[in-house]
Order: C-alpha cells, then structure tokens, then sequence
C-alpha cells in the first residue's frame, strides 16, 4: 500500500532579503517531521484490498485525523499569525482579508471534508479508530494533512518548495483497508525582491495555488473511488 512519504522538518525564514520586510526568525515556522499516516493508530499497516466503495449513502464514516494534520494546522496558523503582523507592520490593511482567506483553517478543513460529507450519511470525528467502531461507525477513515514550505534559496531570488499532500485510508469493521484517495502536490516559488506589497503577494499566491490543487485533486480522486 503506498502512502505518502514523510517529508522532513519545515523553515521559511524571511520573505524577502533583509531589509525589505525585515526578518523573520527561522525557528517560527519550523514543524516536526511528517510520519507514516497511521503511526501511532495501528500496530500494523493494512493492505489497501479494496479498489473503491459503493453505497455510502446509508453508511457512518468516523474520521480520524493523523498527527501530521495537527502540526500541518499548527504551522499554518503560526503563518497565519505572522503574515498578519506583516500586514500590520508594513502598513498594507488591503492585504489582511487575503492573509485570513488563504490561511484560514476553517476553510481548509471544510473543504477537505466537503466530498466525505456529501456522500456518506454521517460524518464524525473520533480520536483513534476503535473509538470509530465502538461508536457505530461502518467505516474509519484515517485522514491525513502534510503542508510544507521549504525554503531553497535567499539571493538574489528568494526561492520556495510549497508541498501540499492530502490522503484518507477508510477502515472497514474487518480491517479490510481501501479505497486510499491521496494527492500529492509540489510547487516551487521564485520571488524577488518587489517590495512588502509584492513580496506577500506572490507567497500568498503559492500557497493559495498549491492548496488549490491539493482540494481539488482530493476531491477528484475521492469521487472517483467512493459512490452513493
């Protein structure tokens, strides 16, 4: 069964070179390694058996989230905080509504669930997976979230690796695994040195760009494998 490589520990530093929008410490955005989805869940990896699911209309999914999703969530909402103090800082209030649109983790998380909720009768969050079945669940989906920025270069163009990966594994009450509905999305950023305005501007747009592709391909492959 494959699932999505863990990726190692994420920095951003500064947006653009000193100067320009002043510096921001390396250990701010910097979160743990991602690890395999069901670390911690499962003392063994089941073999994704199943190809796609049908009848879901009448059925309960419980998910649960990996621990990767919490320090994704936690590390986008350290961006968040930052890139308002930018905004703050550099006098640009036009540019606030972005930084809240783009980083908003309730956004995030609606339409990651928005395919789950559309075709199962019921969706509930559970912290593990027996909690799941002892609460009625028919399925379990394992879901997992690993946002990272990775900063490649700081002159003369300031450049960013933005990956954006998402997965659900549904569980069913045998252990039989699949479908696994996963994306995994890579983008790199070149940014020069235009200035505060600019310089948000263009990171706000990879993020919202590698985001974007990220939902939209989750959505895609979750609706190909999984039916009323």
């Amino acid at each position: 069964m494959k699932f999505l490589r863990p990726s190692f520990a994420v920095l951003i530093s500064s947006l653009v070179t000193a100067g320009v929008m002043g510096c921001a410490s390396p250990e701010q955005f910097t979160r743990p390694a991602s690890e395999p989805p069901l670390s911690g869940l499962m003392n063994q990896q089941p073999q994704a058996t199943r190809s796609s699911l049908t009848g879901a209309r009448s059925k309960v999914l419980a998910v649960v989230l990996t621990k990767n999703v919490g320090h994704s969530r936690t590390l986008n909402d350290a961006m968040r905080r930052k890139f308002t103090a930018w905004t703050v800082q550099f006098s640009l209030p036009h540019l606030a509504a972005d930084v809240e649109g783009v980083l908003s983790d309730e956004r995030l998380m609606s339409v990651l669930f928005a395919p789950m909720r559309n075709v199962f009768r019921e969706v509930r969050l559970v912290r593990d997976i027996p909690e799941g079945f002892e609460g009625g669940a028919d399925y379990v989906g394992v879901l997992d979230l690993d946002l990272n920025i990775l900063e490649l270069a700081t002159f003369p163009t300031q450049k960013f690796k933005h990956t954006a990966n998402a997965s659900l594994l549904v569980i069913d009450r045998q252990l039989v695994a699949g479908p696994l509905i996963a994306v995994q999305v890579e983008d790199l950023q070149a940014t020069g040195v235009k200035g505060a305005d600019g310089n948000i501007r263009d990171s706000l747009y990879a993020i919202k760009t590698s985001r974007a592709k990220m939902l939209e391909g989750f959505k895609v492959d979750f609706e190909s494998k999984v039916t009323r």
